[in-house]
């Protein structure tokens, strides 16, 4: 006797992919969606691991989280670590900081961010220590962030700038302290692999000036061919152009806010000029 057996329909795997693929913003949906089955769990793995936000509340959750499971490092594209100031920046019950863990971070970590390319540090203190531990461990990186950071000297960004060797995005806002403890800016070093920037987007004059001359005086500023300089002070215009020299040849897009607030809560600025070259 012929029993004919009743198949359960089975979804094609790249059309399931293609259905998770939809929800790459929505954290909460992939997150249950990773729980219906173990042929869902690698791309929903995928996209909830895309970019990854860290501050004092889950930094440590999250280093117990890649030490169990390595393999999730490998589906990081953007890391974002965000600290803060006075009371809200550490755990007051059990006195745990974003800072604590960042000079604890085991060495295997920033090895295993193979496919980073993507690093927004926001609201952190950045001295040469951090960035030889951590920071400057990250290779793949072609996107630098650095937002209302405090950075110990001119010395540390460019400690940090040049152990990014694939770095071509460079995005610069109300960085604090960059003349503390000056001392002399190091040069490139003959034979290491030099970032060819592409694109610099600064805000505040001190970014705008102490950054372009830098990258001009090492010789980094020849691939660069867009610049964005925002709440350039009126009285500063020639300086900036100045500034501006080096990088006139390759250079394609340029635009200037100009405005005297330096601050990040600074509330207008003009744009002065926006230039698209054909």
């Amino acid at each position: 006797m012929d029993v004919s057996v009743q198949q359960t329909p089975r979804i094609p795997p790249e059309l399931c992919d293609l259905v998770l693929d939809q929800l790459h913003e929505d954290k909460r949906s992939l997150r249950a969606c990773a729980l219906v089955s173990r042929s869902w769990l690698a791309r929903a793995q995928h996209h909830l691991f895309w970019s990854i936000y860290l501050d004092w509340s889950n930094c440590y959750s999250f280093s117990r989280l890649l030490s169990n499971n390595p393999s999730l490092a490998d589906h990081m594209k953007t890391l974002e670590i965000e600290g803060a100031f006075g009371i809200f920046s550490m755990d007051r019950l059990h006195g745990a900081t974003l800072d604590a863990w960042l000079r604890a971070v085991p060495p295997w970590l920033p090895h295993r961010l193979l496919h980073l390319n993507k690093l927004e540090l926001a609201l952190l203190t950045i001295d040469s220590d951090l960035v030889r531990r951590f920071f400057g461990q990250l290779p793949s990186v072609s996107h630098l962030t650095l937002w209302a950071c405090a950075l110990t000297t001119f010395d540390v960004f460019a400690e940090l700038f040049l152990s990014l060797p694939l770095l071509k995005r460079l995005s610069i806002a109300f960085i604090q302290e960059w003349e503390a403890n000056p001392r002399p800016i190091s040069c490139v070093q003959p034979g290491r692999p030099r970032p060819q920037l592409e694109v610099v987007e600064l805000t505040s004059s001190c970014d705008n000036f102490k950054v372009l001359n830098w990258l001009a005086g090492e010789g980094l500023h020849h691939d660069v061919h867009t610049i964005s300089c925002t709440r350039v002070p009126w009285a500063s215009l020639s300086a900036l152009g100045d500034a501006l020299k080096p990088f006139a040849p390759k250079l394609t897009n340029l635009r200037i806010g100009v405005g005297d607030s330096t601050t990040a809560t600074g509330a207008s600025q003009t744009v002065l000029s926006t230039y698209h070259a054909c």
